[in-house]
């Protein structure tokens, strides 16, 4: 059976993406390091007890990921392991909607590896294939509207790494943390 060119070089830019994704989360890949800027919490209390040589965060911006957005995933990784649906949150204030929320991703695709590895790790992975998909999509868009090869890689590369991308991530490649 023979691969058309077109399905071909969508295969190759595959391929460099996902070996570029490598590259930049391959601490989480390797190590088995996770994307949570746990180093957040040594600046509040009652953690903050247990580090007497106070060293500050290296970006408190991220305290979200560890404050929020962890909790939330652990909560959502326990429910839909019990084979239910998240339909309300009740440690979130005095109870919460949690599937109608925009925050938690309920139905997002991305979110069944909460339902085979620990959160921790899931938080990673999921990142990781969000980032390469951005930039797998962007290439597409880009061949579609008929830029060049060279032109449309670039542009998903640059896509792929840019600020907001790397913001929707929660964490900088250099802030990951060990569990």
């Amino acid at each position: 059976m023979k691969i058309s060119s077109a399905k071909r070089e969508i295969l190759l830019v595959s391929l460099l993406l996902i070996f570029l994704c490598i590259i930049f989360f391959w601490r989480v890949i390797f190590l088995g390091k996770v994307m949570i800027a746990a180093d957040v919490l040594r600046e509040w209390y009652p953690w903050r007890a247990f580090y007497p040589d106070f060293m500050p965060a290296h970006n408190s911006i991220l305290g979200d990921s560890i404050l929020y957005y962890y909790p939330l995933s652990k909560f959502m990784a326990g429910v839909l392991r019990s084979k239910s649906l998240p339909l309300w949150n009740p440690y979130l204030l005095c109870g919460t909607p949690f599937l109608a929320a925009n925050d938690p991703l309920v139905l997002n695709p991305l979110n069944l590896f909460y339902l085979f590895i620990c959160p921790e790790e899931a938080f990673g992975y999921a990142n990781m294939i969000k980032v390469f998909l951005a930039g797998l999509f962007m290439y597409i868009f880009l061949k579609e509207i008929n830029l060049c090869k060279s032109a449309s890689f670039v542009g998903s590369i640059v896509f792929m790494f840019n600020g907001p991308i790397g913001l929707s991530i929660i964490c900088i490649a250099k802030n990951v943390v060990r569990v």
